[in-house]
């Protein structure tokens, strides 16, 4: 006969979908909503972690990632020689500062609709609330001053217990933040790793996306590529560090490239000069755009100028939002985990609350390639090459021959 929890963990197991959501993430936030709706009561013992995985269906490492994620955030505790028990949901909401301080701060660098990381904000939302914070949403507008003022507000406010930010602060103005604020009010900025500051941040792995995406490329045969960049986003970690994968695999290559990646910096305007970019390959231009914002503006320029992608125009780029993947863009891009990144940053603010204080917590996480339409191009250019390499072997084996038979003539 099947038990209680045996009968609840089928229901989990049943919801768990291939996504681009990892399945640790989608058992975390599966088990927290049972948690959080009272079916898995406090001081309930949970099956042994073996056991547990095997009833879904997944291997022990992926779970016991989703129980760390549940462990850091309060909603289980574990015992030694005991086993892993469900803590009560009212024990998490308190955290440190208890149970009429649930307020949380999750600053944006803006909130237009082009560039709106709503995936990002939806996975806040929902790990936040699932240990029982409320969210109070600030945009920046694009300008740091005004996230300073807004993040210095909220720490000196008093109903705020700590922030979660999309940064678009100077380096100094972050330096300010991090003096200013209680050594009990926990910022997480995302994206964007200040290195001069010991701050919290989670992220993606920036480096290693541009390696993946260079690495595609080459292996499609492309040698030279064009990278647009806005002057002033040179000076963002996540810019810089998806520029320099791209260079390093370039460089690394062995059949030449380490002179490939050609930067085109745009001005405050950015527009994208696609026939300046087409003028000097005039074959076919590659393009990758750092950010899917600059990748879209790409596709429009080259739309204007009547520029086919991608047979005239090759474009790649880094996804964070759904908008690459849609008919009208189908762009190729290594895709961010942004859900990932919200579940992550909320871990790290509940355990901070919770009294963790071990020194900054930086976390890099690894994204994945999608090929779409955008690079067709460089498949059938790349298979017409390889058969007339092939054509011209045997063109010369068969001039071998005649030679020979001439010869012995």
């Amino acid at each position: 006969m099947k038990t209680d929890t045996t009968l609840l963990l089928a229901g989990v197991k049943d919801r768990l979908v291939r996504t681009s959501e990892p399945l640790y993430v989608q058992i975390r936030n599966l088990l927290a909503e049972k948690i959080r709706n009272g079916e898995f009561k406090h001081g309930k013992r949970l099956p042994p972690d073996l056991e547990l995985a095997r009833q879904l269906g997944v291997n022990r490492l992926t779970y016991a990632k989703a129980l760390n994620l549940l462990r850091r955030e309060g909603l289980v505790e574990r015992h030694a020689r005991k086993g892993t028990f469900v803590k009560a949901l009212h024990d998490a909401r308190a955290l440190a500062y208890g149970a009429n301080a649930r307020l949380v701060g999750v600053l944006f660098d803006v909130a237009a609709e082009e560039a709106f990381h709503a995936k990002l904000f939806v996975s806040l939302h929902r790990a936040l609330t699932d240990v029982g914070l409320a969210v109070k949403f600030l945009s920046a507008e694009n300008s740091a001053d005004i996230q300073f003022a807004q993040l210095r507000s909220l720490i000196h406010g008093g109903r705020v217990v700590g922030c979660v930010v999309w940064s678009v602060m100077t380096p100094e103005q972050i330096a300010q933040i991090m003096v200013l604020r209680p050594s009990t009010f926990p910022i997480i900025f995302l994206d964007r790793c200040v290195d001069e500051q010991a701050s919290d941040f989670v992220g993606y792995d920036d480096v290693l996306a541009g390696r993946l995406l260079a690495r595609y490329l080459l292996d499609q045969g492309h040698r030279h590529v064009c990278v647009p960049v806005l002057s002033r986003s040179l000076q963002l970690s996540t810019i810089r560090d998806r520029l320099s994968g791209l260079r390093e695999e370039f460089a690394a290559e062995p059949n030449g490239g380490g002179d490939g990646i050609h930067v085109h910096e745009l001005g405050d305007e950015a527009v994208v000069p696609i026939r300046d970019i087409l003028r000097e390959r005039p074959d076919r231009a590659t393009v990758v755009a750092l950010d899917d914002t600059t990748a879209l503006r790409c596709v429009k320029a080259a739309r204007e100028a009547s520029v086919r992608i991608p047979e005239d125009l090759v474009v790649a780029t880094f996804e964070t939002r759904d908008l690459c993947g849609d008919p009208k863009y189908d762009l190729t891009a290594v895709r961010l985990p942004v859900e990932e990144m919200g579940t992550r940053a909320v871990s790290t603010l509940v355990a901070r609350l919770g009294g963790d204080t071990r020194s900054a917590w930086q976390e890099r996480l690894p994204g994945e390639l999608v090929v779409r339409s955008s690079t067709d191009a460089i498949k059938r250019d790349r298979t017409i090459e390889i058969l007339m390499s092939r054509f011209g072997l045997i063109l010369d084996r068969q001039k071998r021959r005649v030679g020979y038979a001439q010869a012995c003539e």
